[in-house]
Parts: structure tokens; sequence; C-alpha cells
């Protein structure tokens, strides 16, 4: 019981309209790994309930009224420190959604997608992940028109042949449960070699693990 309670993905939604946010709400609680930490139409909710909860994925509407993302960001990054996912309408242009994640959004989701793409959206998210679509990474990566380093000047000396086979399929977009799961070794074990990864890398977070790996060549 203890177990499945510690492993559940605390959720926070803000969404515009009340019919679409308990329409969300009721689809997400569900799920038996979520659990939903606090709902709001309004910004000052919002607010409120980043500073007075645990979440670990805030997902805020982009039409939510009197929305000024900056600022929610900011406060989150001082409060909760939640990876944050924005539903966004198909029209947003691609070069708004580039300044998102540079911002210090974690992905978005179009909100006349699936159900099913929404719900791994926020498992990926919950994980670290960066949930945008590729096209747009050449543009996130701030320096992506510099030469990429020749293979012999990659930093990856120091990984073991563990580390980088874990690497590899981290760039390959799996969580830390599948990467456990398809080199049969423990989730405990995966997260400890993904600590020197990071160390030996010099990265904090997954996102920025993802991004070494497309500025170095690592990923197509």
């Amino acid at each position: 019981m203890n177990t499945e309670e510690e492993k559940k993905i605390k959720l926070f939604l803000a969404v515009n309209f009340k019919l679409i946010l308990d329409s969300i709400n009721e689809v997400l609680g569900k799920e038996v790994d979520f659990e939903i930490a606090g709902v709001s139409n309004n910004v000052l909710d919002l607010i409120n309930g980043i500073e007075s909860s645990d979440i670990d994925v805030l997902i805020i509407d982009h039409d939510l009224s009197n929305l000024d993302l900056k600022k929610i960001v900011e406060i989150n990054k001082s409060k909760c420190n939640a990876n944050i996912i924005l539903l966004i309408d198909s029209n947003l242009n691609q070069t708004q959604l580039v300044e998102y994640v540079k911002l210090g959004i974690k992905g978005y989701y179009y909100k006349d997608n699936h159900l099913e793409q929404f719900l791994k959206s926020i498992r990926a998210i919950s994980e670290g992940e960066l949930w945008v679509e590729r096209k747009l990474l050449p543009q996130i990566i701030d320096d992506s028109n510099k030469p990429v380093k020749e293979k012999e000047d990659l930093p990856l000396y120091d990984l073991t042949p563990a580390e980088f086979r874990i690497l590899k399929h981290v760039l390959q977009g799996l969580s830390n449960q599948k990467i456990a799961e398809a080199l049969s070794i423990s989730d405990k074990t995966v997260k400890f070699h993904l600590y020197k990864i990071f160390k030996k890398l010099s990265v904090k977070t997954r996102s920025q693990l993802i991004i070494f790996g497309y500025k170095n060549g690592l990923v197509s």
C-alpha cells in the first residue's frame, strides 16, 4: 500500500473552463498512478496551489485568463519546482513554443490530440523528460548552429559500458522503468547510473541530458 502511494504522480490542473477542468480531473483521477493535488480555473488559485501544494506535474491551460506564464514559472521554481506541461491549441506558432520551453516549460500537449498521448506525456514529464516535437529541438538549443564535435572530442570517455548503455536508452526516450526492464536491472540501479552520468557529463536534469545528446550528435 505504501509502495503504491509513493509512486503516485501528484498533479495540479489549471484550466480556463470549469467544465473542461472537471472532465480532465475525472479522467486523470481514474489513473492509479496519478493523484490530483489541486485544481483551478483562475490564476490566483493557481498561484496559491503552487505555493501550498506538493506537486510533481503542473498542467496549465495556455488560454487561462490573465496568465503570465513567465511569472508562474518563476513562482513555481521558487516554491514546488514542479515539471510544467502546457495545454495548447494547434494554432500556437513554433516561435512561441520554443520560447516557452526555454522559459522552463518541460513540454506541451495539443488539446485536440488523443488521450493516450496526454497520459504518456504526463508520465514522461514527471520523470524530467522533455516532451516536445523533435523538429523544434535545434531551435531550443541556443548554439545548435555550432559544428558537431567529433566523437573523439566528446566527454564520454569516463562513462562505463553500463552507463553508456543507459545513456543511449535515455536518449531514445525510455523511462527509468523501461530502461530497467530492457537491461534486466533494478530501477534503483538505473537511478544510480543516471546520477553518475549526470555528474560526469555536467548536466543536472534529464532534459539537459537529452539536449546534450542532440548537441553532440548522439541523437539523429
